[in-house]
């Protein structure tokens, strides 16, 4: 393994893993452990996610890595995403790290993982170039989607999924779906895959209400349901719910011939508080 780079790095504990891996003439964990006075047990722990690091720490983590002032505050912005209970600052450590990444020209991926679920139109481009006569032409796909979108955005968007390998330009030009993502490696970690997704998903809940008057009852149906249920039983409920996304994820992939593309969303959260539990 070659030299590594801080910044390629979304998950600290990844970039530790590998700096024990590479680092010429490293300590043992038992020796960083010492170092950065932790349990080696206790170092074990945050190397596999079984225990964070303490904040406070991070400097001493730092100074035992020998990174300088940057790499100490981009090292610190990777354990706020990864650990911290505020979204604003998970959102604010996002930041830090997209800056950092792209003034030292580190990988992409992490990037493009992010804006791929943050923005609606990526996936519904990815799921229209299934439908019958798809054109990998910019204006052509602004003026299909609803709502409408740029052909700026359009073109950005196609770019991203050439890249990223959920579409292909065959030697014809011509643009169609390709399937699976490329999106793998270190430097993809699940919180940013998580922010995207919470910026999807507002953006969906937006829209399903917007879709009431948009749509006529043919185009669309909304259910809810209010109900009474044991905090012990929402796991079975979430698989339950799981289980008919996949079924309906099946339903669509033998479509042979799609037209149009849906967005189908499923929530579920309280509307009371925790019960009170006894000691």
């Amino acid at each position: 393994m070659g030299p590594i780079n801080l910044y390629d790095y979304t998950s600290y504990r990844q970039y530790l893993r590998d700096w024990f891996t590479w680092k010429d003439g490293r300590p043992s964990i038992r020796g960083f452990a010492k170092r950065v006075f932790v349990s080696p047990s206790l170092m074990s722990h945050i190397l596999n996610s079984q225990r964070n690091l303490d904040p406070a720490r991070v400097d001493t983590f730092c100074t035992a890595l020998k990174l300088d002032p940057q790499e100490t505050t981009y090292f610190r912005a990777l354990v706020d995403l990864d650990q911290s209970p505020s979204e604003l600052r998970r959102s604010e450590a996002w930041q830090i790290i997209r800056v950092a990444q792209g003034f030292h020209s580190a990988s992409r991926v992490a990037d493009d993982t992010f804006r791929l679920f943050s923005r609606w139109y990526n996936l519904a481009i990815a799921e229209l170039a299934n439908c019958e006569g798809f054109q990998g032409d910019p204006a052509w796909i602004a003026g299909r989607l609803v709502p409408a979108i740029t052909e700026e955005e359009a073109a950005e968007a196609l770019a991203l999924l050439l890249e990223l390998g959920m579409l292909q330009r065959g030697e014809d030009g011509q643009v169609t779906a390709a399937g699976a993502t490329t999106l793998t490696g270190h430097e993809v970690h699940e919180q940013i895959i998580a922010m995207g997704l919470l910026e999807l998903h507002r953006w969906t809940l937006q829209r399903a209400g917007e879709g009431l008057a948009a749509f006529t009852g043919d185009e669309r149906t909304y259910g809810s349901i209010t109900m009474a249920v044991s905090e012990s039983q929402i796991p079975a409920l979430k698989g339950r719910i799981k289980r008919f996304e996949e079924e309906i994820i099946h339903f669509a992939s033998e479509q042979e011939a799609p037209e149009r593309v849906y967005q189908l969303s499923l929530q579920l959260f309280p509307l009371s508080v925790e019960p009170d539990t006894e000691d």
